[in-house]
């Protein structure tokens, strides 16, 4: 694919055109590229918090893992074997939040 590169005006309420403020959309990553299976990519599968990480829930027939994708190095996506029904990146640190039922657990993944 080209990948998407448009730009949009948008214009805060009240505001004249000389004010309009330009939006940029960029493609920087194809999942596919990267091995996520496109099965796998969609709304229910995947999270983005920020700018910074990419959470991926995958299910290869009885397996299951979470991708992470750290958006500095995104062509090193992090592979986890964990069943979640959501997962999360914190903005800011490598924190993940997984929730699978009733039950929240939250990893810190820089530490051992």
């Amino acid at each position: 694919s080209s990948g998407i590169n448009a730009e949009y005006g948008v214009k805060p309420k009240g505001a004249n055109m000389a004010q309009t403020m330009p939006i940029r959309f960029q493609e920087h990553l194809q999942l596919t590229n990267i091995g996520i299976n496109s099965a796998n990519i969609g709304f229910s599968m995947i999270t983005m918090e920020s700018d910074k990480f990419i959470c991926i829930r995958e299910k290869n027939g009885d397996q299951s893992q979470v991708v992470i994708v750290d958006m500095a190095d995104a062509n090193n996506p992090m592979r986890r074997p964990i069943s979640a029904d959501s997962a999360i990146m914190n903005p800011t640190s490598k924190v993940i939040a997984l929730k699978a039922g009733r039950t929240l657990q939250i990893f810190n993944l820089e530490m051992k």
